[in-house]
């Protein structure tokens, strides 16, 4: 409700997820590590189980933890893919950070470039994957940072996102 001050949260560190692997550190990277012009894909999923629990898997099914049903509930009403970076200094003097979002590549650059999300699924009511219906790109501070979604007709859409952080004049 209002931007992770005081409602909500969106990654591991909320309250209630019960880690079951031990060899996946949470909040530290998992390999292997992409670099200029050598990206590699990494699958993630979350599920519903019968318990009503909701499980992340990485690397092809391999369980990471899961969240309890009292504290996510049955459903969910929006989902959202990306990247993100934080910095102490994020509106500060200088008023942005000079973190860069993966490569630091902006998405435009695509493939071999910016970071990517492919193959992006839901389960809706009708309980089969798909691709979600009402899907939109976002960039809270665009001139440092920016998202496309390729989504040629006929062809899988690949979102795309990245950019260098601080870069004067446009990302001061």
């Amino acid at each position: 409700k209002d931007t992770y001050k005081s409602t909500g949260c969106f990654d591991l560190t909320c309250s209630g997820f019960v880690q079951t692997n031990k060899a996946v550190g949470l909040g530290g990277a998992i390999g292997p590590i992409s670099s200029f012009h050598q990206q590699y894909e990494l699958n993630y999923g979350i599920y519903l189980d019968n318990a009503g629990n909701w499980w992340l898997k990485i690397k092809h099914n391999t369980p990471v933890g899961y969240w309890p049903k009292e504290f996510l509930g049955q459903s969910a009403t929006m989902v959202q893919w990306g990247g993100q970076v934080f910095s102490h200094e994020v509106k500060t003097k200088p008023p942005h950070t000079g973190t860069q979002m993966g490569s630091g590549d902006e998405a435009h650059a695509r493939f071999g470039h910016a970071c990517y999300i492919s193959t992006v699924r839901i389960k809706d009511n009708s309980q089969m994957l798909k691709y979600p219906k009402f899907v939109n790109t976002h960039a809270a501070e665009p001139y440092c940072y920016s998202a496309v979604n390729d989504a040629p007709y006929g062809k899988e859409p690949i979102f795309y996102f990245g950019g260098p952080g601080r870069k004067p004049p446009y990302c001061p």
